[in-house]
């Protein structure tokens, strides 16, 4: 479970840390860019991802503007951009909030549609098949309950 948030955080990192940017710039972050018409697609250099889990997955990091992120994140929705689509390891934006434990992107992207009950399809075996009530269970059970754990696990039976 370490190993696929550092995988997220490095991805997500090297989209910040790199500088190139050959496409229409993201208002808020001109270092990325959108590589497709619809701007569902966010690219630096030759790394793709959807636009709605890149900016999932970004909410939290240490030098990242929160406000900046979530203006990203609804104007993307907005825009028709898939609320599903994986990133690279499988990981949904809903299942990105659950795993960084952002109770508010949890339910923002529950009100917005994003179903639970949709299966992670990941090459990480721990993970795979699993839907996102599974998955905050596994992480209350690998990395132990908390307060905001259990809010996000409220959410989700809302959600039902």
């Amino acid at each position: 479970m370490a190993n696929l948030k550092c995988y997220v955080l490095s991805v997500f990192c090297f989209f910040v840390v790199s500088a190139s940017a050959y496409a229409e710039s993201v208002d808020s972050f001109p270092w990325l860019s959108y590589s497709d018409k619809e701007k569902c697609v966010v690219t630096l250099g030759n790394k793709s991802s959807p636009a709605v889990v890149h900016f999932v997955s970004g909410y939290g990091l240490k030098g990242i503007d929160n406000e900046a992120i979530l203006k990203e994140l609804k104007s993307a929705i907005k825009r028709g951009c898939s609320i599903s689509a994986p990133d690279n390891a499988g990981v949904s934006p809903l299942n990105a909030a659950i795993m960084f434990e952002h109770p508010k992107l949890v339910e923002y992207l529950l009100q917005k549609g994003a179903d639970p009950n949709n299966r992670i399809s990941s090459h990480r075996k721990s993970i795979n098949g699993m839907n996102s009530f599974e998955f905050i269970d596994l992480l209350i059970k690998v990395k132990g309950n908390s307060k905001v754990k259990q809010e996000i696990r409220e959410l989700l039976l809302r959600s039902k």
